[in-house]
């Protein structure tokens, strides 16, 4: 099957989702709506790495020393836990964050940067949202090739809203993924993380792993 009739058919099945989700109505679409729609938005930057197996392709530039990398993407975790003292209060819960990341190459391996993110939750019952800031640093284990395996790991600050309460929280991550550079420029990245964040005021702390998917533009160098 080409490339060309698997992203139709990827297509017919958005449209299909879209109109058993309510996504046709004139109003706009809302988280809940956005969070079922998920599977789709990662499949895309995997549909890709599937495609570069297969089908090959020339190899980007190098990374090197001085680069820098801005990305904007999407992160999902589900069925997490969140702890607290009393254990009849752990409760699943089900998030969406946007992010922007921007990083430099300290050595053709090594990124390391920070990023800014908005997250949507839902803690059970309850509806919540968090502002995170967040340093990171990622090593490349292949900076040649087309498809390059990285790992990752980093910690930030935010701000959790409930209604009209508000927390400081703090949280930090690992995890791996790889890139498919689809240009000297311009690459997909997907990656399954580990989360956990603890708030200041509330005794609690949640956990968890999380899909990432996001589009990245190197420049400089």
């Amino acid at each position: 099957m080409s490339l060309f009739k698997v992203l139709n058919l990827l297509c017919q099945c958005l449209d299909s989702h879209q109109a058993n989700i309510g996504l046709r109505h004139p109003s706009h679409p809302t988280l809940k709506q956005m969070k079922n729609s998920l599977p789709l938005i990662f499949a895309l930057p995997l549909l890709s790495v599937s495609c570069s197996m297969f089908q090959g392709g020339g190899n980007a530039a190098a990374f090197q020393e001085g680069m820098q990398r801005s990305s904007i993407g999407v992160n999902q975790y589900r069925s997490t836990t969140l702890d607290s003292p009393a254990p009849a209060a752990d409760v699943d819960t089900t998030s969406l964050t946007v992010n922007f990341t921007h990083g430099w190459f300290v050595m053709p391996e090594l990124e390391v940067g920070g990023k800014i993110a908005y997250t949507d939750s839902e803690v059970g019952t309850v509806d919540s949202s968090m502002y995170d800031l967040a340093a990171y640093g990622r090593w490349y284990f292949d900076i040649t090739s087309r498809l390059r395996p990285w790992a990752q790991a980093s910690f930030g600050i935010g701000n959790l809203e409930v209604g009209a309460a508000d927390d400081d929280s703090t949280t930090w991550t690992i995890g791996g993924g790889v890139t498919d550079m689809i240009s000297n420029d311009v690459a997909l990245d997907l990656g399954l993380d580990y989360r956990s964040t603890s708030w200041d005021t509330a005794d609690t702390e949640d956990t968890g792993f999380y899909l990432t998917a996001a589009l990245s533009v190197f420049y400089g160098g």
